[in-house]
């Protein structure tokens, strides 16, 4: 009985975990990977401390805090995903 429930539960995730290309062809396999501010600094052609101030209180950038460490301050990583960075570029555009 429990060989069966095994067998079965591994077949479930067999299907569930094949990947994306044997599923369906129209399905991406990854979305684009997001930018960092280095990145995303070099596209608008401004510095990466400006990148990070403006970056780091727009909606829908990660924000990935260092672990807390003790009398050490206290660092973070912003990705950007491109869909983020593309709206926010269209908002920088001149209206011609």
């Amino acid at each position: 009985m429990r060989k069966a429930v095994l067998e079965q539960r591994c077949e479930e995730m067999r299907r569930r975990y094949q990947p994306a290309t044997a599923r369906s062809n129209s399905v991406p396999v990854a979305p684009d990977p997001p930018l960092t501010i280095a990145e995303a600094a070099e596209r608008l052609h401004m510095s990466t401390d400006w990148t990070r101030r403006y970056f780091c209180r727009v909606s829908g950038v990660l924000v990935i805090p260092s672990p807390v460490r003790r009398q050490k301050r206290r660092y973070t990583k912003l990705l950007i995903p491109v869909e983020v960075f593309e709206r926010e570029w269209r908002r920088f555009e001149v209206a011609s």
